[in-house]
């Protein structure tokens, strides 16, 4: 290698360096300032709703307003934005702790159950053969693996099931969640994991957007497979042992 290109190299390799930097403390920051915006609008949503549960128990009539619902559906929606706003710039913060993947996915399938049996619909567990541990944030992979479910529940019909399923290979692991709901059609499965992208009528389409950058930040990878008619499973590989 030539002296000028050893100092090109470098100087790429000073560049790129500055660049990451720079890049995540950019990141860093307008996450702070998103979730910033995220708290004070919701503090006057908060009194607005206050006001008017207060004019709606001074004055019975308004509730048979055919207006009067939909402005508290509006404002739970944008309650809801905001938080799932607040849930996609907090996912890149993670505090690790070792966890039995077999207790979480059970935890998850009891925590769900009740609500099966009201919808008339089944949860299963496929459980892991051996009893993996794996280095993860308790919370934010819990919302995660939470989101997929809610999802699953959401694309079933009565009699559906939702099936969970853990399955180790060396050092990774196969989560998957997997319904016999309607499925997904391609042109969809495209950019379903893009932040504000949502093919459900009141969904905020940050969801997804949060499962993948929790998983993300776990060093592990999401996929979905889908079909018109059958149903969708999401495919979630985690490190474990000594990651």
């Amino acid at each position: 290698m030539s002296i000028n290109n050893k100092f090109l190299l470098d100087d790429f390799s000073k560049i790129y360096d500055e660049f990451i930097v720079n890049f995540t403390d950019f990141n860093q920051k307008q996450n702070e300032f998103n979730a910033k915006i995220a708290h004070e609008i919701r503090n006057p949503l908060s009194i607005i709703r206050s006001m008017l549960q207060l004019v709606e128990k001074n004055v019975p009539e308004v509730q048979n307003s055919s207006y009067w619902n939909s402005i508290f559906n509006e404002i739970d929606y944008v309650n809801q934005l905001l938080n799932s706003l607040t849930n996609y710039c907090n996912s890149t913060y993670i505090n690790k702790k070792p966890i039995v993947l077999n207790d979480l996915l059970l935890d998850l399938k009891n925590s769900y159950q009740s609500y099966a049996t009201q919808q008339s619909k089944y949860i299963s567990l496929k459980p892991c053969s051996k009893n993996v541990v794996i280095h993860a944030d308790p919370i934010k992979i819990k919302q995660a693996l939470s989101n997929l479910l809610k999802n699953a529940f959401e694309a079933t019909k009565e009699n559906a099931l939702i099936t969970i399923s853990a399955k180790e290979n060396k050092n990774t692991l196969l989560i998957k969640i997997k319904d016999t709901g309607s499925g997904i059609s391609e042109d969809k499965l495209k950019t379903i994991f893009e932040p504000f992208v949502t093919y459900k009528p009141t969904g905020t389409g940050l969801g997804l957007s949060v499962v993948k950058n929790v998983i993300k930040e776990h060093n592990g990878s999401i996929d979905i497979q889908s079909k018109l008619g059958v149903g969708t499973t999401f495919l979630i590989t985690l490190p474990y042992g000594n990651d």
